[in-house]
């Protein structure tokens, strides 16, 4: 068990987003990472994938678009969206006001067959 104390999360800031980390195997151990990520006011990021975790967020504030696959998805407050491994996504457009969300990777092991 793990209860881990917010003031020692990792920040990291680029020019459309901050993320505040909370939990990570690599310093925590296990198989999950768990933190917040705050998107600036139309803002949009890189299409990308992961090949070794499922990713999910779950929106809090604000409102804006994400790619999944080939769909352009409207996100807003107390949605939740799943992203499997391997399919590229990204926040399209982060709205006028940005986009808040909790986000939840759930890491596999690189024996795992994929």
């Amino acid at each position: 068990m793990n209860i881990i104390n917010t003031d020692n999360t990792v920040i990291e800031k680029n020019e459309f987003q901050s993320i505040t980390n909370y939990l990570n195997p690599k310093r925590h151990g296990g198989k999950t990472t768990i933190g917040i990520s705050k998107w600036k006011p139309n803002s949009s990021g890189d299409i990308h994938t992961h090949s070794d975790w499922d990713e999910h967020f779950f929106i809090l504030d604000g409102e804006g678009k994400m790619i999944v696959g080939d769909t352009i998805h409207n996100v807003s407050p107390n949605m939740v969206i799943q992203i499997p491994r391997e399919v590229p996504h990204t926040v399209k457009d982060a709205g006028e006001n940005g986009l808040k969300m909790v986000y939840v990777l759930t890491h596999y092991d690189s024996s795992e067959d994929k």
